[in-house]
């Protein structure tokens, strides 16, 4: 026995939302403070669930900036004590390699 999953996609709220809305939408049909009251939970909701995915997207974005930044950084560091010691000191691999 499975049990059913439940959808938190945001589209899928939006839609569940829509179809809420949609027949007080023709014809002028006024909608029921009940009815009002639970879209605007809905969509409270689904704000709530974009702002987290923004956030995610974000977290992702600045890693990512993140490691190239760092690889950027650790080359220029590398060329630059290349540079300045030139061969009589020991020379440190910042990529994560042994040491010379």
């Amino acid at each position: 026995m499975s049990a059913a999953l439940l959808d938190t996609t945001l589209s899928t709220s939006i839609l569940e939302t829509v179809k809420v809305i949609l027949p007080y939408t023709a014809n002028g049909n006024p909608m029921p403070a009940a009815i009002a009251h639970h879209v605007v939970v809905r969509l409270s909701a689904a704000l709530k669930l974009a702002s987290l995915m923004e956030q995610e997207l974000a977290i992702h974005r600045a890693d990512e900036a993140g490691v190239s930044i760092r690889a950027f950084l650790s080359r220029e560091m590398k060329a630059a004590l290349d540079d300045a010691t030139g061969d009589n000191i020991v020379k440190v691999d910042f990529e994560g390699g042994r040491k010379k």
